[in-house]
């Protein structure tokens, strides 16, 4: 009987974050990403927090549809200190019933690891700075 967890081989584990920089599956990007268990990151176009616009929740809305999973739950990491954004930036995303929480970047980080490993669906949104 086996008493650990299966390896999730070809799924998107961060393995660490450091201003600036994360490490997921032994790769380090350092521009902000949008990542979840089922498919690989991509780059996300917003740096900072003051950058979002509702169009960059466009391109993470589709990411999130295309997860195949169902995620009802993005993670906003905010960068290095928790903030809040409007609800009418990612008003798209709400009226397909998708959470928004957003919290730092490394709790978002923390979180997702946690979440993905319990194999619950979940996207996480990264801002890097």
């Amino acid at each position: 009987m086996k008493l650990h967890q299966e390896d999730p081989v070809g799924k998107s584990q961060i393995h660490s974050f450091s201003q600036g920089q994360l490490l997921v599956n032994q790769t380090t990007y350092s521009k902000s990403m949008i990542i979840s268990p089922d498919q690989a990151p991509i780059e996300w176009r917003p740096s900072c927090l003051a950058e979002l616009v509702a169009e960059d929740f466009k391109l993470l809305l589709n990411y999130v549809t295309n997860t195949g999973t169902g995620a009802g739950l993005v993670l906003l990491g905010t960068g290095m200190t928790h903030e809040f954004i409007s609800p009418e930036l990612y008003q798209e995303l709400l009226s397909k019933r998708i959470s928004v929480e957003c919290m730092s970047t490394s709790a978002a980080c923390r979180t997702y690891t946690v979440l993905s490993s319990e194999l619950r669906p979940v996207v996480a949104a990264l801002l890097l700075v």
